[in-house]
C-alpha cells in the first residue's frame, strides 16, 4: 500500500464559498461592460424587430 505524504487532495466540502472571491471585479468595468451593453441592446432591437414583423399568424393587410 502506497502512503501519500503530500498535502490532503481531498477538498474540505464543508468551507463555504465567498463569491467575492469567484468574481473578478477587472470584468466589470466600462472597458468590458459598454460593449457587452452595445451588444444586448442590438439583440433586443432584433428580436423586438422580428416580432413587430406580419406574418401568418397576423398579416399586414388586415
Amino acid at each position: 500500500m502506497q502512503k501519500s505524504y503530500s498535502k490532503n487532495s481531498i477538498p474540505d466540502l464543508r468551507r463555504k464559498v465567498q463569491y467575492r472571491d469567484e468574481i473578478d471585479l477587472r470584468y466589470l468595468g466600462m472597458r468590458y461592460l459598454v460593449p457587452v451593453m452595445i451588444m444586448l441592446t442590438i439583440l433586443i432591437i432584433g428580436v423586438m424587430m422580428v416580432a413587430a414583423t406580419p406574418n401568418s399568424n397576423f398579416p399586414a393587410n388586415l
